[in-house]
């Protein structure tokens, strides 16, 4: 039997929240990139909390909203915390994703995400990889600096802490039980249930 017949792919629901603060003109490419994705347009929404700008996001923001699977939201400036959670309620999908508004996406990035939570269906989080396309100086500093925290931190969990993906998910073996390490939310996808946790 073809195993293939057997294996009914399943696609979620995802929101991409993007946190923006006066950067339309990366915003632009960020959404281009978006618009791209090899995913069904009507199982992703685009919901983008913008932290005060004063440049042009807001005006390009009244021109793309226009589409269905993408909200707008204006606050005062308040911090990326705010817009997080701004982006967190506004949210109504299966799984939440936090993007900076300078990200580019590759084709298949909400595939990516779709098949690593069907395949891990006990996972609550993952992280994507970023990587700076312009390779200079700070970039590459910034990528090892990623790259040793995670070593760090996988070196001071003790050895009941399983790694998925840069998530923390530990279970206490004589309470039962859980407690989850949030990842850097930086191109981190979350399950929508780990905010009724926190």
């Amino acid at each position: 039997m073809n195993k293939s017949h057997c294996f009914q792919k399943k696609f979620f629901t995802i929101s991409v929240v993007i946190i923006t603060y006066n950067r339309s003109r990366a915003l632009k490419e960020c959404f281009a990139s978006l618009s791209e994705q090899d995913y069904p347009k009507e199982l992703y929404e685009i919901i983008v909390i913008d932290d005060g700008s004063i440049d042009e996001t807001e005006e390009f923001m009244k021109m793309v909203s226009s589409k269905g699977h993408i909200r707008y939201l204006k606050q005062a400036h308040k911090g990326c915390g705010s817009a997080r959670n701004r982006g967190i309620e506004m949210a109504s999908n299966e799984i939440i994703t936090f993007v900076a508004d300078d990200y580019i996406f590759r084709k298949d990035w909400l595939l990516s995400i779709n098949d690593f939570f069907q395949k891990n269906d006990r996972a609550l989080a993952m992280r994507s990889v970023i990587r700076n396309k312009n390779k200079n100086f700070a970039s590459l500093i910034d990528e090892f600096y990623n790259d040793v925290s995670m070593k760090i931190k996988l070196f001071l969990s003790d050895n009941r802490s399983s790694i998925i993906k840069g998530i923390f998910y530990n279970r206490d073996e004589w309470s039962g039980k859980s407690s989850f390490y949030l990842t850097a939310s930086g191109c981190a996808a979350y399950r929508a249930s780990v905010f009724s946790m926190v």
